[in-house]
């Protein structure tokens, strides 16, 4: 399998557990800035982390993206941030390619929790959970 769901952590540290897995398990070696900018490498495709919600024509290019022989790397990878963003048609039009993906390709999806998105969506990934991540502040009184 090679559809991962990373929950939990910061957006930091689910980019880090991102290329974690892909050194040590691929032997893959991305800087970090792939996973957190758009880039011009033709094996990434990320989601662009600005957009509010992530529908089904995005989902149709991450499809075809993946349909592609990758170019320079022995891998297509695909990175979804903030996957809980996706709409509901969207994640059920992802599913055949999560629980399938062509040979060639790593998908990782993140989210706060496993909750955030369809329980379909999550049993087609492995999940990989970050410790969570503290939503309160302590001052000094």
């Amino acid at each position: 399998m090679h559809s991962f769901l990373i929950t939990g952590g910061t957006p930091d540290q689910q980019v880090a557990q991102v290329i974690q897995l892909l050194s040590s398990h691929f032997s893959l070696q991305f800087p970090t800035s792939h996973f957190q900018h758009p880039t011009s490498n033709p094996d990434v495709f990320l989601t662009d982390p600005a957009s509010t919600t992530i529908g089904i024509d995005q989902i149709r290019n991450i499809i075809k993206f993946l349909s592609l022989k990758p170019y320079s790397s022995s891998h297509k990878i695909v990175f979804i941030p903030q996957a809980q963003r996706t709409t509901t048609e969207a994640q059920n039009a992802f599913l055949k390619t999560l629980e399938e993906p062509p040979a060639h390709s790593i998908l990782f999806l993140t989210a706060p929790t496993k909750d955030s998105l369809l329980p379909t969506v999550v049993s087609r990934c492995q999940v990989i959970e970050l410790a969570p991540v503290s939503q309160v502040n302590l001052t000094k009184e």
